[in-house]
């Protein structure tokens, strides 16, 4: 088996940090990161909250002022999008919280929901700038560190033709993203910062089996993701 990296993965959600500081036992899946613990303060400031009309969630990651990256799963089928940064809390305001209202998402024109979801990324377009001053964010942010695997790994788990070449697995045993974690970064801690690399994309239908979790490979989409939010190097 080819050597594997470590990565965090930012909580999927900003939701999926329950209100305590406990962590998911092993084997028991549920609507959060699976075995994740609690972030320190201003751990993963990029981290937003994705609601589809109000209802439906995701995570998402800010990546300018006025765009965050998340799935197509999480924008195609919904007109409303409600962003929430600096918290992690769904409905809860801390005085760190900046929330406001989008209409204007662009899912990759290729995505499709055969294959596992290919070509599963999007921007939300926010109608103004989002300031980068929140501060810190509370104690309850849900986190684990992952193991980014081969996919050929991946396959191995959900069987031949699903895993593509703009995939990108990672997971560790009984631990990792599960429903309603989709649009979340898989980041990659350096010197300067957090370096996404990856997209939470699809997970095994059940999160108590240790299956690598499925993302849309950051590098893959670049091109079209710089472009569509129009990131320049300024």
């Amino acid at each position: 088996m080819a050597t594997r990296s470590h990565c965090a993965l930012a909580a999927a959600l900003l939701v999926a940090m329950a209100a305590t500081s406990t962590q998911s036992p092993h084997g028991q899946g549920s609507a959060r990161i699976t075995d994740g613990k609690a972030a320190r303060l201003g751990q993963f400031p990029h981290q937003a909250l994705v609601l589809g009309d109000g209802t439906h969630i995701c995570g998402g990651s800010l990546i300018t002022k006025t765009a965050v990256l998340t799935t197509a799963y999480c924008t195609v089928k919904f007109d409303k999008f409600i962003i929430r940064l600096g918290t992690v809390h769904r409905t809860k305001n801390e005085t760190t919280a900046w929330i406001i209202a989008a209409h204007w998402a662009v899912a990759h024109p290729d995505y499709s929901t055969e294959a596992y979801m290919s070509h599963n990324v999007a921007v939300v377009f926010l109608p103004q700038k989002a300031p980068l001053s929140n501060g810190y964010i509370p104690h309850t942010l849900q986190y684990a560190e992952l193991t980014v695997v081969p996919n050929s790994v991946c396959e191995e788990g959900y069987g031949p033709g699903f895993i593509l070449e703009s995939t990108l697995c990672a997971g560790n045993k009984f631990k990792g993203f599960c429903s309603y974690d989709h649009g979340g970064a898989l980041v990659l801690k350096t010197k300067e910062g957090y370096k996404q690399i990856g997209i939470a994309s699809f997970v095994n239908d059940k999160c108590d089996v240790p299956i690598p979790g499925g993302f849309s490979r950051v590098t893959y989409f670049l091109d079209w993701i710089t472009k569509t939010a129009e990131i320049t190097d300024d």
